[in-house]
């Protein structure tokens, strides 16, 4: 069985004896964070994960990999945002 890391985190893929993947820690991608992927832990989509697999496994990230990133820099914008705007918050 093949293991995997993130380049990006702390993330390890673990292929398991049925074909699928087991991710330690499963705290989730953090290209990911704050989209819709990232709160149902959906390694998969990660574009940075998907960039170090195999070329033979299949990864949703790699072929999806400028729609996740533009979702995961929207989400981080949103997030640059709120943080901000509670800054200022509490600046007065």
């Amino acid at each position: 069985m093949a293991s995997v890391a993130c380049p990006k985190c702390a993330v390890v893929a673990h292929e398991t004896t049925s074909g699928g993947w087991r991710f330690e820690p499963s705290s989730g991608c953090i290209d990911l964070r704050s989209t819709d992927w990232g709160t149902k832990g959906e390694f998969e989509w990660c574009p940075t994960l998907a960039l170090a697999m195999p070329d033979e496994v299949f990864w949703p990230g790699r072929s999806h990999r400028d729609h996740v990133k533009q979702v995961s820099e929207q989400a981080r914008a949103r997030e640059k945002i709120v943080a901000e705007s509670s800054k200022n918050d509490s600046e007065t």
